[in-house]
């Protein structure tokens, strides 16, 4: 459910924009989020070792990955096996 398309955007008690005026794929939302200590440390190591150099990138990467990575998996096997029968018409 995409709440921020229902949502106005407000600072303090006006609107700022209206309903829908923005895609929030597009858009960073700023939240207060608590984690425990040893995870953001292992977040903040995890980075340091790879090219992402902040945590943060790292943790939005790793987000995606787990709430969207079977879907992209599916769909991009889903585009291979079409291809794939393609090309074998073609062929035959």
């Amino acid at each position: 459910m995409n709440t921020m398309a229902k949502t106005k955007i407000k600072y303090g008690k006006n609107d700022v924009l209206p309903s829908g005026a923005f895609d929030p794929k597009k858009s960073k939302v700023k939240i207060s989020l608590l984690l425990d200590g040893d995870l953001l440390e292992a977040y903040k190591v995890a980075a340091a070792s790879t090219s992402h150099g902040e945590y943060q990138t790292l943790m939005k990467e790793k987000l995606r990955e787990a709430l969207f990575g079977k879907q992209i998996d599916a769909t991009l096997r889903e585009v291979i096996r079409e291809t794939v029968r393609e090309e074998l018409k073609k062929v035959s």
